[in-house]
């Protein structure tokens, strides 16, 4: 018998905790701290220990894991696989169309009404609607697309607000570049103690609405 978690969960592993995303309500939970070393060594693959089938069982009953007939494959155990953002796109020298600020402003307020009305899965599910939409451009033309966005959605936040919003400006802003054909990431992550869950949109190491530093205090939980 083989081990899987349910769908909809995705999780990180902290030093001493493991902390999982219900997306279909939108809650942050963690385990249990006895279940830490068995859910581990099912999330790297390894062996398991003697202990392990009890426990990975009781999260069974517990509604976390789900069987399979097969092993499945190591990449399907892990939830966040994200290039840490070690650079922060250069707004310095865009100089969006008025009608790019205009936009931006209304996809702020946008999300911002759907954020408090939509459920989280629904949220999420909008935005990986777009996940083929890609335009085949070259690298420098969508650097130069995503720089006026970034500076679209800078100059929106004066107007809109961004203190503990984070979640509806990264959704309106990864579905923008998305809608322009630009391959964006969602990604959600999380500090174990003191809790706390942040988002920002990023292009493969490149963050577009948060320093990387900040980013990097907070392990991946999902990328969408």
């Amino acid at each position: 018998m083989y081990f899987g978690l349910r769908p909809g969960l995705s999780f990180c592993i902290s030093v001493d905790r493991v902390i999982l995303l219900d997306l279909a309500i939108g809650r942050y939970f963690s385990l249990p701290p006895h279940f830490h070393e068995s859910f581990s060594r099912w999330a790297s693959g390894a062996q398991p220990a003697d202990d392990d089938l009890d426990h990975l069982q009781k999260l069974i009953n517990e509604g976390i894991f789900v069987t399979l007939p097969q092993r499945p494959d190591p990449e399907l155990t892990i939830s966040a696989k994200v290039t840490p953002p070690t650079t922060q796109i250069d707004v310095g020298h865009a100089h969006p169309p008025l009608t790019s600020v205009i936009g931006a402003i209304w996809s702020r307020l946008l999300w911002l009404r759907r954020a408090k009305r939509w459920p989280f899965a629904r949220m999420i599910e909008q935005l990986g609607e777009l996940a083929d939409h890609v335009d085949k451009g070259s690298s420098e033309l969508h650097n130069v697309k995503l720089a006026q966005i970034a500076r679209s959605f800078e100059y929106a936040d004066l107007i809109v607000g961004s203190h503990d919003r984070c979640l509806s400006r990264s959704l309106a802003l990864a579905v923008t570049c998305r809608r322009q054909g630009l391959p964006t990431m969602l990604v959600i992550g999380v500090q174990a103690d003191p809790f706390a869950a942040h988002c920002w949109v990023q292009k493969g190491s490149t963050i577009l609405n948060e320093k990387p530093d900040r980013a990097r205090m907070f392990l991946p939980i999902m990328v969408a």
